[in-house]
């Protein structure tokens, strides 16, 4: 698949009046991305598998979209809520993130503070008044520490771009949000599988787990990953085109190696849209993604819980009742091989013990909620009254934004421990070693609204929008060289509903993203104007590094 980047805001960007002569405005000239597609390599890449493909036909609906960067405007403006009901690739919001940049020097900063096992940026936008820290509380936003929580790093962006702009624009809430405030937002953390999600859904990061010869690829090029099946005719898919497959529709499976083709009469089942490189017969069975939860790896009570399967008990350590997985492979554990493992988990420590916050938000998605520390233990912090009250009023403030557009929707607030326990989470490492007033802030979750629970209340128009199907792409060979190679014939691939929404926006994700922007004010606003943090203890600071970061 390959993905293309907006180009749309190409060319000179315009002027704030009461900024010219002051300093020079950065061309974006150094940000515009080649949209053209390169042809050559995909030609060869298709030759190379000697792939024969039927071309799918368009989507009848998709949230996708390339619409250029608005003016700064209100919520309600039409190009705003257009542009932020969309989902936007990696590659379109480093264009936005340079786009900010180059538009408004005097107030935005961006830089990376780290790299992806797969070598994308961590981009980090600062955003002050005049371009400065000194004197300023800090305060910070991180997006997407799981890469399939799509929302977040859309709620973590909309917020940089309305303070970015909001303030070049001279509006008055952007204004008294800079004022006294210097803003640290990453909207992408995991960037690896932030990427990967765009097509089937990952929560870990990208840390090389074996050889993985056989990732998952859009054979067809709908930007879906969904399941390939033989079972059918050009024009019958298999089971009848039933749109809810049989139970062990997926599990049973053989190839005949003689016939060259698959024999499993039962369903005929290949594997998911990959390639079968690895000779096993079952397509997509060698994937890329860790087992790594990085919420569950930073430097703080690593590992204090762990499930009681046969690998912890055997180990002997306790059952303490938490989620998470524990394996003798230290690469397979859930939190990683050791504390702070992960390239991105590190890059996030580092950057906060040189440049601490005073109050910060890591955003996610599966509930609806803002929670606070501790998470390993029931025990209150020090601060837990007022890390209570705060959470209280940002939820608030999210809800109360939210309710104008989708009023069946709730929030609720609770210390982290009481939702579910865990241990070496972000907002505990926060807390625990820099005594910052972290919260984790749930952004969405599908689901059905009733009298009591907090969804998005949205279960109804996925359906409609992004139902089941079957899709006839023919012809299919699997990726091996020579006489290995095996050919498949009438080739069908079907998409559940959940395959169906990857890399897609919810609906009114404009008035989410705003809500979140809410909830993240009313955080900062808690605490005392121009009240810098006080800094990590010293043995923090000279642990990690032996030079001094250059966004310092």
């Amino acid at each position: 698949m390959f993905l293309m980047v907006s180009t749309a805001f190409a060319g000179e960007p315009p002027v704030d009046e009461d900024i010219q002569g002051t300093e020079e405005i950065v061309s974006d000239d150094d940000v515009v991305v080649d949209d053209e597609l390169d042809e050559d390599v995909e030609e060869i890449f298709a030759e190379a598998f000697d792939e024969i493909v039927v071309a799918p036909a368009p989507l009848p609906f998709t949230t996708r979209g390339n619409a250029p960067i608005p003016a700064f405007a209100p919520p309600s403006d039409p190009a705003v809520q257009a542009y932020w009901n969309q989902r936007h690739t990696f590659e379109q919001y480093e264009a936005l993130f340079k786009y900010l940049a180059g538009r408004y020097p005097l107030h935005v900063k961006l830089y990376s503070i780290g790299h992806t096992w797969e070598e994308r940026d961590l981009w980090c936008l600062e955003i002050s008044s005049n371009g400065k820290r000194d004197g300023k509380t800090p305060v910070a936003v991180v997006g997407n520490i799981h890469g399939g929580e799509q929302e977040s790093a859309e709620a973590a962006a909309y917020t940089a771009w309305w303070l970015a702009a909001g303030y070049g624009a001279r509006d008055a809430a952007a204004i008294d949000a800079l004022n006294g405030y210097v803003w640290y937002i990453v909207p992408i953390m995991n960037a690896d599988g932030y990427a990967r999600s765009m097509y089937t859904g990952t929560r870990q990061n990208m840390r090389p787990r074996g050889l993985a010869r056989d990732e998952y690829f859009d054979r067809n090029g709908d930007g879906k990953v969904g399941q390939m099946f033989a079972g059918g005719s050009a024009t019958a898919p298999p089971f009848g085109g039933a749109l809810t497959l049989p139970s062990g529709a997926t599990s049973n499976w053989a190839v005949d190696f003689a016939l060259n083709q698959i024999t499993d009469t039962a369903n005929n089942y290949l594997g998911y849209e990959a390639y079968d490189t690895n000779g096993t017969g079952r397509f997509g069975d060698s994937t890329k993604q860790s087992a790594i939860d990085m919420n569950r790896s930073f430097d703080y009570f690593w590992t204090l819980y762990r499930p009681g399967n046969a690998d912890s008990t055997a180990a002997g350590y306790p059952h303490l009742g938490a989620n998470g997985t524990w394996n003798a492979d230290p690469t397979l554990r859930n939190a990683g091989p050791y504390p702070a493992s992960e390239p991105e988990v590190k890059a996030i420590q580092d950057f906060f013990t040189f440049l601490p916050p005073r109050a910060m938000i890591t955003g996610h998605t599966g509930i609806q909620c803002v929670l606070f520390p501790w998470c390993y233990t029931p025990f209150p912090t020090d601060d837990h009254a007022f890390m209570s009250g705060t959470a209280e009023q940002m939820r608030v403030a999210y809800e109360s934004k939210v309710q104008t557009i989708r009023p069946n929707v709730r929030f609720y607030q609770m210390q982290s421990y009481f939702d579910y326990p865990t241990a070496a989470e972000m907002i505990d490492w926060l807390y625990g070693r820099l005594g910052t007033h972290a919260y984790t802030v749930e952004v969405y979750n599908r689901g059905t609204a009733n009298a009591t629970n907090c969804v998005w209340d949205d279960n109804a128009w996925w359906n409609e929008n992004f139902p089941a199907r079957w899709e006839y792409i023919g012809q299919i060979r699997d990726g091996r060289s020579g006489s290995n190679q095996r050919t498949y014939n009438d080739v069908w691939v079907y998409y559940s509903t959940s395959a169906a929404r990857a890399g897609e926006a919810p609906p009114d994700q404009y008035i989410l993203c705003d809500g979140f922007k809410d909830c993240a004010l009313a955080m900062a606003y808690s605490e005392q104007r121009n009240s810098p943090h006080p800094g990590a203890p010293a043995w923090m600071k000279w642990s990690f590094f032996t030079t001094i970061p250059s966004y310092l």
